[in-house]
């Protein structure tokens, strides 16, 4: 690769893998209930970083190695994104959303999986959207979940269609 082409790929992933870092240290602690499925997406990255770092051996220049760095860094930033819920709301890939802004949940056990469904209010110049969010968590914390959201956001429980 040429020498801009490394530099505007470095800036590209690490731009990417510092959004995504400014997610992980912003939701780390507030996190009661993460996420601990591996997905085919996360299994994706992890073998593109194992890729990454076995194309090292055939780089010349600094600048190879400072583009893998940064797609490195992007690469474990994605990693260590955790969606889950949290005492003052839910976080998903790395956006943090208030109870506040919840408008309904709903959420279905699939196998192994909880899947928590959220709609979300969000004001955007002066006009109130609506967003879906779904978060996955393993059906084993089922119960205390359901309890947990029935604390915390009860009367927003809408039933969602299938």
């Amino acid at each position: 690769m040429g020498f801009w082409q490394n530099v505007i790929m470095s800036v590209l992933f690490g731009g990417i893998g510092a959004w995504m870092m400014y997610g992980v240290i912003k939701t780390r602690n507030k996190l009661k209930y993460k996420d601990k499925l591996w997905t085919l997406t996360r299994i994706l990255f992890t073998a593109s970083g194992v890729l990454l770092l076995l194309t090292a051996f055939a780089f010349t220049e600094v600048m190879d190695y400072v583009r893998l760095a940064a797609m490195m860094l992007a690469v474990a930033a994605y990693l260590l994104l955790r969606d889950g819920i949290g005492e003052e709301g839910f976080a998903s890939l790395g956006r943090w959303n208030d109870w506040s802004e919840v408008t309904g949940y709903d959420y279905r056990t699939e196998k192994e999986k909880l899947r928590l469904f959220f709609t979300v209010a969000e004001v955007k110049k002066n006009k109130k959207e609506d967003y879906n969010v779904q978060i996955t968590l393993e059906s084993k914390d089922e119960a205390e979940i359901k309890a947990f959201l029935k604390q915390k956001i009860g009367k927003k429980y809408k039933r969602m269609r299938k």
